[in-house]
């Protein structure tokens, strides 16, 4: 018996914590998220209109600016003034505990897809809030 309610606290412990989610507009379901488990290098800053003007594919890339929607599934919009760009999310990419919204400034790093026949993306491997 007490055992049973040791495991039913750790379960309850776990289920409760607050997880980081986007909270700002969306077109699509949430996704619940994680902690992000990759730590990219570290790469020099660009802004999304040098990255679809002149970026190459399978190219590390580092971006700031916010979030500005969510389109569905693991599909983000994000924007740092110069441009906008579609961010592939996944669950596990997401600062635990750290909720974030439309307005809140984050340090986006990842893998630049340019695509040939679709529109060019970043696949997410590590978000850093800055406010």
């Amino acid at each position: 018996m007490k055992a049973a309610a040791l495991a039913l606290t750790a379960l309850l412990g776990v289920s409760g914590s607050a997880l980081a989610q986007y909270t700002g507009p969306s077109d699509g379901k949430k996704v619940i998220p994680g902690s992000a488990k990759k730590v990219p290098r570290n790469v020099a800053p660009t802004t999304v209109r040098a990255l679809t003007a002149s970026g190459k594919d399978d190219t590390e890339v580092s971006l700031q600016g916010r979030i500005v929607r969510h389109i569905g599934g693991d599909h983000y919009r994000f924007t740092d003034g110069t441009g906008e760009i579609d961010l592939d999310i996944d669950t596990e990419q997401w600062p635990a505990n750290t909720p974030i919204d439309d307005k809140a400034e984050l340090r986006i790093t990842g893998e630049y897809n340019k695509g040939l026949i679709r529109d060019p993306k970043v696949e997410v491997a590590r978000i850093d809030k800055l406010q």
